[in-house]
Protein backbone atom coordinates (compact mmCIF):
# COMPACT_ATOMS: atom_id res chain seq x y z
CA UNK A 1 0.00 0.00 0.00
CA UNK A 2 2.97 2.20 0.59
CA UNK A 3 3.66 2.62 -2.89
CA UNK A 4 0.73 4.29 -3.81
CA UNK A 5 1.85 7.24 -1.54
CA UNK A 6 4.23 7.80 -4.17
CA UNK A 7 1.82 8.07 -6.96
CA UNK A 8 1.17 12.05 -8.07
CA UNK A 9 -2.15 13.11 -7.86
CA UNK A 10 -3.72 16.57 -9.07
CA UNK A 11 -4.43 19.34 -7.06
CA UNK A 12 -6.38 22.93 -7.54
CA UNK A 13 -5.03 25.49 -6.13
CA UNK A 14 -6.63 28.49 -5.06
CA UNK A 15 -6.62 31.43 -2.96
CA UNK A 16 -8.45 32.37 0.09
CA UNK A 17 -7.77 35.63 2.18
CA UNK A 18 -3.86 36.09 0.45
CA UNK A 19 -3.52 32.23 1.74
CA UNK A 20 -2.62 29.08 -1.02
CA UNK A 21 -5.07 26.31 -0.83
CA UNK A 22 -5.53 23.38 -2.81
CA UNK A 23 -7.71 20.46 -3.02
CA UNK A 24 -7.79 17.23 -5.02
CA UNK A 25 -8.70 17.55 -8.79
CA UNK A 26 -10.87 14.25 -8.67
CA UNK A 27 -14.21 15.27 -8.36
CA UNK A 28 -14.08 18.59 -9.24
CA UNK A 29 -17.07 19.38 -12.11
CA UNK A 30 -16.53 22.97 -12.48
CA UNK A 31 -15.11 26.30 -11.71
CA UNK A 32 -18.16 29.29 -12.11
CA UNK A 33 -18.47 32.82 -11.38
CA UNK A 34 -21.03 33.89 -9.71
CA UNK A 35 -23.30 37.48 -8.45
CA UNK A 36 -26.61 35.16 -7.51
CA UNK A 37 -26.34 33.47 -4.16
CA UNK A 38 -29.71 33.27 -2.30
CA UNK A 39 -28.85 33.32 0.97
CA UNK A 40 -30.85 30.78 2.98
CA UNK A 41 -32.15 31.32 6.47
CA UNK A 42 -31.40 28.97 9.58
CA UNK A 43 -28.21 27.89 8.45
CA UNK A 44 -25.18 27.89 9.89
CA UNK A 45 -22.86 30.91 9.33
CA UNK A 46 -20.30 29.45 6.91
CA UNK A 47 -23.52 28.84 4.64
CA UNK A 48 -23.18 31.38 1.99
CA UNK A 49 -26.09 30.18 0.52
CA UNK A 50 -27.14 28.77 -2.98
CA UNK A 51 -26.78 28.79 -6.78
CA UNK A 52 -28.46 27.43 -9.56
CA UNK A 53 -25.91 25.39 -11.68
CA UNK A 54 -26.93 23.01 -14.66
CA UNK A 55 -30.68 22.89 -13.31
CA UNK A 56 -29.77 21.95 -10.19
CA UNK A 57 -29.62 23.94 -6.60
CA UNK A 58 -26.47 23.69 -5.30
CA UNK A 59 -25.29 25.09 -1.71
CA UNK A 60 -22.59 26.92 -1.44
CA UNK A 61 -20.07 27.14 1.46
CA UNK A 62 -17.47 29.89 2.66
CA UNK A 63 -14.47 27.29 3.33
CA UNK A 64 -12.98 30.04 4.75
CA UNK A 65 -15.20 31.08 7.52
CA UNK A 66 -15.44 27.13 7.96
CA UNK A 67 -11.62 27.57 8.69
CA UNK A 68 -11.94 30.68 11.00
CA UNK A 69 -10.20 32.62 7.94
CA UNK A 70 -13.10 34.97 8.25
CA UNK A 71 -16.00 36.12 5.97
CA UNK A 72 -15.24 35.63 1.90
CA UNK A 73 -16.38 39.00 0.94
CA UNK A 74 -19.01 39.32 -1.24
CA UNK A 75 -18.43 40.91 -4.78
CA UNK A 76 -19.64 41.07 -8.47
CA UNK A 77 -19.02 37.61 -10.18
CA UNK A 78 -17.67 35.31 -6.91
CA UNK A 79 -15.85 32.40 -8.05
CA UNK A 80 -16.90 28.78 -7.17
CA UNK A 81 -15.74 25.45 -6.96
CA UNK A 82 -17.72 23.24 -7.63
CA UNK A 83 -17.51 19.62 -6.47
CA UNK A 84 -19.19 16.23 -6.83
CA UNK A 85 -18.86 14.49 -3.35
CA UNK A 86 -20.58 10.91 -2.55
CA UNK A 87 -22.90 11.85 0.84
CA UNK A 88 -24.05 8.73 2.41
CA UNK A 89 -25.86 7.06 -0.47
CA UNK A 90 -25.82 9.57 -3.30
CA UNK A 91 -23.55 12.11 -5.51
CA UNK A 92 -24.27 15.89 -4.00
CA UNK A 93 -23.13 18.80 -6.21
CA UNK A 94 -21.89 21.22 -3.79
CA UNK A 95 -19.77 24.82 -3.97
CA UNK A 96 -17.27 27.05 -1.89
CA UNK A 97 -15.88 30.42 -2.47
CA UNK A 98 -12.59 31.49 -3.32
CA UNK A 99 -10.80 34.87 -4.36
CA UNK A 100 -9.28 33.05 -7.01
CA UNK A 101 -8.29 29.86 -8.88
CA UNK A 102 -4.81 29.49 -9.36
CA UNK A 103 -3.91 26.32 -10.72
CA UNK A 104 -3.43 22.16 -11.16
CA UNK A 105 -0.43 21.15 -9.60
CA UNK A 106 0.93 17.04 -8.80
CA UNK A 107 1.93 15.91 -6.20
CA UNK A 108 3.14 12.71 -4.21
CA UNK A 109 1.42 12.56 -0.84
CA UNK A 110 4.75 12.04 0.37
CA UNK A 111 5.54 15.44 0.13
CA UNK A 112 3.31 17.05 2.11
CA UNK A 113 4.31 18.36 5.57
CA UNK A 114 2.16 18.07 8.71
CA UNK A 115 -0.17 21.35 9.69
CA UNK A 116 1.56 22.85 12.85
CA UNK A 117 -0.52 21.69 15.84
CA UNK A 118 -0.55 25.09 16.98
CA UNK A 119 -2.55 26.95 13.49
CA UNK A 120 -4.73 29.21 15.35
CA UNK A 121 -8.57 27.52 15.10
CA UNK A 122 -7.76 26.05 12.26
CA UNK A 123 -9.23 22.18 13.06
CA UNK A 124 -5.56 20.58 11.70
CA UNK A 125 -7.99 17.00 10.71
CA UNK A 126 -9.21 18.88 7.77
CA UNK A 127 -6.21 19.19 6.17
CA UNK A 128 -4.11 16.48 4.28
CA UNK A 129 -0.97 18.74 5.05
CA UNK A 130 1.32 21.59 3.62
CA UNK A 131 3.73 21.54 0.73
CA UNK A 132 5.71 24.38 -0.60
CA UNK A 133 5.21 24.96 -4.42
CA UNK A 134 6.81 28.06 -6.36
CA UNK A 135 8.30 29.18 -2.89
CA UNK A 136 4.34 29.16 -1.28
CA UNK A 137 3.39 27.80 1.19
CA UNK A 138 -0.39 25.59 0.14
CA UNK A 139 -2.37 24.12 2.64
CA UNK A 140 -4.03 20.99 0.93
CA UNK A 141 -7.51 20.49 2.14
CA UNK A 142 -8.66 16.84 2.80
CA UNK A 143 -12.04 16.37 0.32
CA UNK A 144 -13.13 13.87 2.35
CA UNK A 145 -13.41 15.23 5.81
CA UNK A 146 -14.09 19.07 4.78
CA UNK A 147 -16.83 18.22 2.88
CA UNK A 148 -17.88 15.34 4.98
CA UNK A 149 -21.59 15.45 6.45
CA UNK A 150 -20.48 15.84 10.03
CA UNK A 151 -18.51 18.61 9.34
CA UNK A 152 -21.13 20.45 7.23
CA UNK A 153 -23.76 19.60 10.01
CA UNK A 154 -21.07 20.76 12.81
CA UNK A 155 -22.87 24.61 12.58
CA UNK A 156 -26.27 23.23 13.03
CA UNK A 157 -27.50 24.16 16.28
Amino acid sequence: MGHLRNLSQSYLSFLMHSEMFAIPTKGVVEIVESNSILKVPQTPHFMSGIIYFRGKIVPVVDIAEKLNLGKTERKTNMTIIIIEKQINEHLELIGFLVDKAKGVHEIRETEFEKVPVHSGEMDIKLFKGIKRIKGQFVFVLDNEKIFSLETLMKGFK
